[in-house]
């Protein structure tokens, strides 16, 4: 099904998925904080990695306004989808962790998009490949965007040679789903860049930047924090 987004560019989208669609049908984003925050810093940036590529949501913006992506979309029917969204940029049918191998996914056949790797749940599976960031040997790219439903501190242990001191990362934050909580936050707390939580103002689309380990937002605040997008820069 077709719809246009927010950021102003039309994507096919998968309809039975539940979640995807009330967000999609209802607001036109998905994700508004990462959306919104990737139209605003668009004139900085050339390339762009996305893990968890779905459909396509981000990536289409970003293609539209000339910025190169590379895609990691690990379930073949959102990634068929991703493709034809995007038959000009780099999709990889894979999923991502800390090693290269294979795996399974998991997920309900009405909510693809919360597929998870190697946990069993759900009412169906399929195999898939399991690469690194690493691996795909890009040290060039500006951002790298990583929403792996639970996985994100495993694929950033996999992206050590990737994130660079001039790059930047955003990490989806769930504590519902993330496997590695404890890993995740003392990973964030310990780097040397400067993590924020994204924080969307929906009066003007505008994105401020919530600094963690400060006295207004300190690092105990992630404990009670359900779901963020968190900028490393």
């Amino acid at each position: 099904m077709d719809i246009t987004l927010a950021t102003g560019v039309t994507i096919d989208y998968d309809e039975t998925d539940l979640k995807e669609h009330k967000k999609l049908s209802n607001y036109a984003f998905y994700s508004p904080s990462i959306e919104f925050y990737l139209k605003n810093e668009k004139d900085n940036l050339n390339k762009v990695i996305i893990v968890g590529a779905g459909v396509g949501i981000y990536s289409k913006y970003l293609d539209s306004e000339s910025i190169e992506t590379i895609n990691i979309e690990p379930v073949l029917s959102r990634f068929n989808k991703l493709e034809a969204n995007l038959d000009n940029a780099t999709n990889h049918n894979k999923a991502c962790s800390d090693a290269s191998g294979t795996g399974t996914m998991y997920y309900f056949d009405d909510a693809k998009s919360g597929a998870k790797l190697d946990i069993n749940f759900g009412d169906n599976s399929e195999s898939v490949d399991i690469i690194t960031v690493d691996s795909l040997n890009i040290t060039d790219a500006d951002l790298l965007v990583i929403d792996a439903n639970g996985k994100e501190y495993e694929v950033l242990q996999g992206a050590a040679a990737s994130i660079t001191p001039s790059n930047k990362v955003i990490v989806k934050w769930n504590t519902d789903i993330c496997e590695s909580k404890d890993e995740l936050a003392l990973y964030l707390q310990n780097s040397s860049k400067t993590c924020s939580i994204l924080h969307w103002d929906s009066s003007n689309n505008s994105i401020q930047k919530k600094r963690l380990g400060t006295a207004q937002y300190p690092w105990d605040l992630l404990s009670v924090v359900i779901d963020a997008d968190i900028l490393m820069e």
